[in-house]
């Protein structure tokens, strides 16, 4: 990272989804009697894109209904604007 230069900046980026379902999986109940487990009737999900300046402790992220290539690419040029000030990134061959 020395090699960055003051201006230079390394993000750590993810991706990640977030199901909202009940897990069927082992309980206890009493003898003879069937356990009810409550759910709010439906399956949803959130889907989160994420990136992390180690040196500043900045994060950015943005949650969606989906995950398509376009929306990466969308965060990512969101991600360039934000940070088109520092180092060299225009002229740099490992962009």
């Amino acid at each position: 990272m020395a090699t960055l230069g003051k201006d230079g900046v390394v993000l750590f980026q993810d991706e990640a989804r977030v199901q909202y379902s009940p897990t069927i999986t082992r309980m206890w109940a009493l003898k003879g009697q069937k356990p009810e487990i409550n759910t709010y009737g439906g399956r949803s999900r959130q889907h989160l894109i994420r990136a992390v300046d180690p040196g500043s402790g900045k994060v950015h992220v943005v949650f969606s209904k989906t995950l398509k290539a376009g929306q990466f690419q969308h965060f990512l040029e969101g991600l360039l604007f934000k940070y088109k000030d520092k180092g060299n990134w225009k002229n740099s061959s490992q962009v």
